[in-house]
């Protein structure tokens, strides 16, 4: 008996070995630095106290709690605290709050560089994380801003995650080099405590304000064979573990309202538990990758024995011996969430409830009536519950109810209609610009849907409304490290907590445009979905213009002059725009254009160069000839304008797009997806013709993604337009000369434009 365990054992471990051991590039740790904050943020216990006590927010009883805490914290008396806490008031703001992560993340990379001597335009990936404080733009955004990137970099900003995240975004970056080779990946890791300090009386709040201190590290990482002697470290392993499928562990680090509306985030009792409880798994999966042969033998035969060989074993054996590769990545199925009908809101009871709400003048209500009149929405979208009570009074639960019922409204309907098992979804990837929370909201549906422990789930936020295509093409990177696996995105944001009730006027444009909206996607790399999917991901390219200042600056999350805080847009938006999606069109065009058209492209730009008084006008290629459907972000009416006169498109073209801002609105990077469900509904998706999506944002960033259909595809029951397609498409009057679409057909395809 003790020789045939041994026997099974000695297969399991060959086979493992032979399976996992994969042609991947070494990567290294080049150097890493620690930011140190200057001397006068130092802050003792008694310091702590005294401030805290000088602030009149806390009873005497909470100070002994805080006293106790940190006489049992570990913590000593040369600890740094922020500038804001040793105010006389704390009142904090958004521009205290990106004045600490500023000076965390210069402070670190700045010394970083300076060490390493790597140039900037050298450096291919860029990871930030920081899990409370979000922005837009994005921290990312800010670096690429301060240390002018180049545009073609690859950049992921993540929130949410908790403590754990630094080393996720080394196991994100280690993932990426395989993908990505012969560069360099930048991780930011830092936290803000400027706007997370509880004032509130809730006990189980407070012991974030007597732990967590400013800190922040900068990391670089490469796979180039030639900085093999330079580097300290070789990255051998990244393991991670996500238990947000238990309640108990979800629940025991949560960031919520108290019952005087107060933010902070409780800690539970059941941390500890869930601490250990996570790490068990995380150091089994470990011991597979670093534990000697003799260790690993005992360890199976002991398990065996006592669990007399269930089926659960035989059925992982079985999973690694039939693992194939397949580069190959398919989009199975979306599902866009289509609000109820009590959150549809007109035109003209929008302004009827803002004007009952009070913030705004008559001045500024004629304002915001011009901006409808021309802004290409229609009568039929849809706004949070929060906009229909007599006051504006958002919290945080009604967010997190808005963001639910979107999220969980587009992935019910996704699961059912593939019949994917959850514990078969090996990646999740969430963005939400503005929104949010601890836990992150991939934690969030981890937690809902019960998704396996070994998942790898990355929260995306400040991305702007590029971000759905950023997480596809993140998706797409991941899918080629991960054989044989499924990758859910989730593409959302929440309008909530986020509409403006200042008088700035370039603040006021978002309240216009943006609505309710969200969606799901399923993809797969699996050889043998490849018969019941829609469509295949060919292509993913995205570029990055926050370099520019002025790019950078045309969408920017900030307060106005008393401390509102608001979106700003300025007028350099549509060159923004138009100037970041110029080289997204060039990189794409040496992708997919006919030979023909990049030829007669060259040749009139040497002419151009070669003899500038002939005045040769530059040859515009027909992406026409290469894609049947094009869907750019419905960024608003003038970008749409701007956009389609810069392609020289046809109304027919744009016509998903204008549709979409009518009908839908702006629902930020979820939009595209609307779009495709338009044409879909209209039967316009034939086998083999080929879809792309456009979009851009804050940053600036620009994103396509291009799709060949697997089959032809028709609307079903969870297409939000199936039951109001036949009606489209409308003639939008938009105070000026009204667009006409050309009729539909259910037939018809885009043959140029």
């Amino acid at each position: 008996m003790f020789l045939a365990l041994l026997i099974i054992c000695l297969l399991f471990l060959s086979f493992k070995f032979i399976i996992t051991k994969k042609a991947s590039c070494k990567v290294y740790l080049i150097d890493f630095a620690c930011y140190k904050p200057p001397p006068y943020l130092k802050c003792s216990r008694h310091q702590l106290i005294k401030q805290a006590r000088e602030s009149g927010y806390f009873s005497e009883n909470l100070l002994d709690l805080m006293k106790r805490i940190l006489e049992r914290s570990g913590l000593g008396d040369s600890t740094y605290l922020t500038e804001v806490f040793f105010k006389l008031i704390y009142d904090p703001s958004m521009e205290d709050a990106r004045k600490e992560v500023e000076m965390a993340v210069f402070g670190s990379l700045d010394m970083l560089l300076a060490k390493t001597g790597v140039k900037c335009q050298d450096i291919g990936i860029l990871i930030v994380n920081c899990c409370i404080y979000s922005t837009e733009p994005s921290l990312s955004c800010k670096i690429v801003n301060r240390y002018k990137f180049r545009e073609n970099i690859i950049t992921y900003n993540l929130t949410g995650m908790g403590c754990s995240a630094g080393l996720q975004a080394i196991g994100l970056a280690k993932q990426l080099l395989q993908v990505n080779r012969n560069t360099y990946a930048l991780i930011v890791s830092t936290e803000s405590l400027t706007e997370n300090f509880y004032n509130g009386k809730d006990r189980s709040k407070f012991l974030i304000n007597c732990l967590f201190r400013t800190g922040g590290a900068a990391i670089l990482l490469s796979n180039r064979r030639s900085d093999h002697n330079n580097s300290k470290y070789q990255l051998l392993h990244a393991v991670h573990t996500n238990t947000s499928s238990s309640d108990r562990s979800y629940n025991c680090i949560l960031r919520e309202e108290d019952n005087a509306g107060k933010l902070g985030i409780t800690v539970t009792k059941d941390l500890l538990a869930a601490a250990i409880a996570t790490i068990k798994p995380n150091i089994t999966d470990l011991g597979y990758k670093i534990l000697p042969i003799k260790e690993k033998l005992l360890y199976l035969i002991n398990r065996i024995a006592r669990t007399l060989l269930p089926s659960q074993n035989i059925k992982a054996l079985c999973f690694l011996m039939n693992k194939k590769t397949s580069c190959k990545v398919y989009l199975i199925d979306f599902v866009c969430y289509k609000p109820p009908d009590s959150q549809k809101c007109s035109r003209e009871r929008f302004l009827k409830q803002i004007r009952q709400h009070g913030h705004f003048t008559e001045e500024i209500l004629d304002f915001l009536k011009n901006l409808f009149e021309r802004g290409g929405l229609g009568d039929s979208t849809y706004l949070s519950e929060t906009y229909f009570k007599q006051s504006y009074k958002p919290s945080m639960k009604e967010a997190r109810r808005e963001v639910e019922m979107t999220i969980f409204g587009s992935l019910d309907k996704l699961l059912r209609k593939t019949g994917v098992r959850t514990d078969n979804i090996g990646i999740l990837i969430v963005n939400c610009c503005v929104y949010n929370t601890e836990p992150s909201l991939s934690s969030m549906i981890v937690n809902r849907y019960k998704f396996s422990e070994n998942i790898i789930t990355y929260n995306l936020a400040g991305m702007g409304c590029s971000a759905g295509l950023l997480a596809t093409g993140l998706a797409k990177q991941l899918l080629q490290v991960h054989h044989n696996s499924y990758a859910l995105i989730v593409s959302t944001e929440s309008i909530t907590q986020n509409f403006y009730v200042g008088k700035d006027r370039s603040k006021i444009l978002i309240n216009s445009l943006f609505r309710v909206g969200g969606v799901a996607i399923l993809l797969s790399n699996r050889p043998n979905d490849h018969n019941k999917s829609k469509y295949e991901l060919l292509h993913a390219i995205h570029n990055n213009t926050s370099n520019s200042d002025r790019f950078y600056n045309c969408i920017i999350h900030e307060e106005d002059s008393v401390g509102i805080g608001g979106v700003n847009i300025n007028r350099d938006l549509l060159a923004a725009a138009i100037a970041t999606i110029r080289p997204n069109l060039i990189t794409l065009g040496h992708l997919i254009l006919p030979i023909r058209e990049k030829l007669s492209y060259q040749i009139t730009y040497i002419i151009r160069k070669l003899l500038p008084s002939m005045k040769f006008r530059q040859y515009v290629p027909n992406y026409g000839n290469a894609v049947d459907h094009f869907l750019p972000h419905v960024g608003g009416k003038a970008v749409l304008d701007d956009l389609q006169k810069t392609l020289r498109v046809s109304d027919e073209v744009m016509e998903a797009s204008r549709m979409t801002l009518y009908r839908y609105g702006n629902t930020s990077s979820s939009s595209i997806w609307y779009e495709l469900a338009y044409v879909e509904s209209k039967g316009r998706v034939k086998e083999g013709k080929t879809v792309w999506q456009l979009s851009f944002g804050s940053g600036f960033k620009c994103s396509s993604v291009i799709w060949r259909a697997m089959k032809a595809v028709d609307h079903d029951v969870d297409n939000p337009w199936t039951d109001e397609i036949d009606g489209f498409p409308v003639i939008v009057d938009c105070g000026s000369i009204p667009v006409e679409f050309a009729p539909s057909s259910k037939s018809s395809n885009i043959s140029s434009f």
